[in-house]
């Protein structure tokens, strides 16, 4: 998963089991603290936590894993997050836009 730097996101996780199982996430292997006012936060919903990434940087790359665990198992679900910067980016659409505008001039002059 590719995400912008500095532009939130949000992990869902979802499981429904008896007994109600334990939801938690980890990153590369440790796990997630949830701090209201920090790079991450959990928001409680109905079968599932929402992992939030706050104003995402580069330290928040890593290998990320959804934790569901009770008293009959564990099972989890894993997705890898990427933070690409923005200046990188908006510095390559323009590159894009000029060189199409220079195709549109190299035709429209032929």
């Amino acid at each position: 998963m590719f995400i912008l730097e500095g532009e939130s996101t949000r992990l869902n996780c979802f499981a429904t089991a008896e007994p109600k199982p334990l939801i938690y996430w980890k990153k590369d292997g440790k796990l997630v603290k949830s701090i209201w006012g920090t790079a991450y936060y959990y928001i409680n919903r109905t079968n599932g936590v929402e992992l939030n990434l706050i104003a995402p940087t580069k330290d928040q790359e890593g290998l990320y894993k959804c934790v569901v665990k009770n008293d009959f198992g564990l099972i989890h679900y894993k997705v890898r997050v990427y933070v690409r910067g923005r200046h990188k980016v908006e510095t390559k659409l323009l590159l894009l836009i000029i060189q199409i505008y220079l195709i549109y001039i190299k035709v429209y002059v032929s």
